[in-house]
């Protein structure tokens, strides 16, 4: 089990050859559809990926964006809602990492979901690169390790 966020999900639907890590990234995406691994992300990544899909460099035409959210939407992934709990917890890794509480958030829900997270965001990373379980998508180098 792991936590994505919206940084390794979007890697799924842009080039791969521009997009630094989008082999691991996909890696972690065939590993869920074959059943060896479960993707945990918060219910606001859906509305993240959405929203940089649209806002993208590679100006994706709307019916591009609504195709790979549907796809998204799609996998079946495991989505957790926003709690006071989780989002209390968020604000308090903010404050003692720094770094926003928004990317906090997928940090509190791998916390919680008792599980590793992963991130391709090098300057949230930065801010919780002490956290052992937060792993930085270019130093993944074997997806099988977060299987179920």
């Amino acid at each position: 089990m792991v936590v994505l966020d919206a940084s390794v999900i979007l890697k799924w639907f842009y080039p791969a050859r521009t997009e630094p890590g989008a082999d691991v990234a996909r890696e972690f995406r065939e590993r869920f559809l074959d059943g060896h691994l479960t993707i945990v992300v918060p219910c606001f990544a859906m509305y993240e990926c959405a929203s940089s899909m649209r806002h993208s460099q590679y100006r994706l035409p709307p019916c591009t964006v609504k195709e790979h959210v549907r796809d998204l939407w799609g996998l079946g992934l495991t989505v957790v809602r926003v709690t006071r709990r989780l989002l209390w917890t968020a604000t308090e890794v903010s404050f003692v990492h720094g770094g926003s509480v928004y990317d906090a958030y997928y940090f509190a829900t791998a916390q919680f979901s008792q599980c590793p997270c992963v991130t391709a965001d090098r300057r949230a990373h930065r801010h919780v690169k002490s956290i052992p379980w937060i792993h930085l998508l270019r130093d993944v180098s074997d997806v099988s390790a977060f299987d179920d």
